[in-house]
């Protein structure tokens, strides 16, 4: 906790750097396990590195069964690029071990033993065994994920980057007869690093297990799920005896317990997310 005591008007004022410690007690970055056989939940569609459609991704989760890569089928949105199966070789083991050399949190990048990818994984697939390892990060990675390397072959880009009046673009991935998803997005909805609408590295598609669509720009970092918790307080600075309301928002943790404590003051509500 960090506070700077102001004297204004006569009376001493906390100017709230950090106004409360929040415990949260939580397992590792988890997402519950689909019903149907794997879901697509994001896309990084404008990729660091060059070339660009060699450091694609899309990240997905796998449901209740195991499922072999070698039964994996993509149809890019780009038609000009042809599926061509997934790669395992002693250059992708390379790039996942420098990969897990940049991890600066407690997450892990493993290959599938086998090409078996157990129930309930969480995927990256990688556009190309060519990727440049570090040109999108995985330094906040908190989770365990597998990764998968589409063999050589596809230089151009799989995906539309943004584009005015650009119409939708869909994405569609089976593994075997029975087993598949499909999303759709839309390129004109991309956006920049600063949030706004428009095109610059960075740009990600989210999907929700329904298919909905929303869109993100985390610069030159992998698509992956980042545990993070944001307090906010409905005030700047607090004379002596006021109150001020917290209120948290937590992402990609499985929260167990909440509690709040600091100072000498009293929290009306110590084991709620907002207090």
């Amino acid at each position: 906790m960090v506070n700077e005591e102001m004297m204004v008007s006569g009376k001493f004022k906390w100017k709230l750097y950090a106004s409360a410690l929040l415990l949260i007690l939580a397992t590792k970055t988890q997402a519950q396990i689909p019903t149907t056989c794997f879901e697509i939940e994001s896309i990084l569609v404008a990729a660091c590195g060059q070339p660009e459609g060699e450091n694609e991704m899309v990240r997905f989760v796998v449901g209740p069964n195991a499922l072999d890569v070698s039964n994996l089928n993509a149809s890019w949105p780009n038609g000009g690029n042809p599926w061509r199966g997934v790669c395992t070789s002693a250059s992708t083991t390379s790039k996942i071990a420098t990969i897990n050399s940049t991890i600066i949190n407690c997450g892990l990048v493993l290959e599938p033993v086998g090409g078996i990818l157990p129930a309930g994984a969480k995927v990256v697939l990688v556009t190309s065994v060519n990727m440049v390892a570090t040109a999108n990060s995985f330094a906040n990675l908190t989770d365990t994920i597998y990764m998968i390397f589409q063999c050589a072959g596809n230089t151009q880009g799989h995906f539309k980057n943004y584009g005015v009046g650009v119409g939708s673009r869909t994405l569609s991935m089976t593994f075997g007869s029975g087993c598949s998803d499909v999303v759709t997005y839309y390129p004109g909805l991309l956006t920049t690093p600063s949030g706004n609408v428009g095109d610059g590295p960075g740009g990600t598609v989210m999907f929700d297990w329904q298919g909905n669509d929303s869109y993100r720009n985390f610069g030159c970092q992998a698509p992956i799920n980042i545990a993070s918790v944001e307090v906010q307080a409905n005030k700047n600075s607090l004379c002596v005896g006021d109150s001020v309301f917290l209120g948290t928002t937590i992402q990609n943790i499985l929260v167990t317990g909440i509690t709040w404590s600091g100072g000498t003051g009293t929290f009306t509500s110590p084991n709620t997310l907002n207090t």
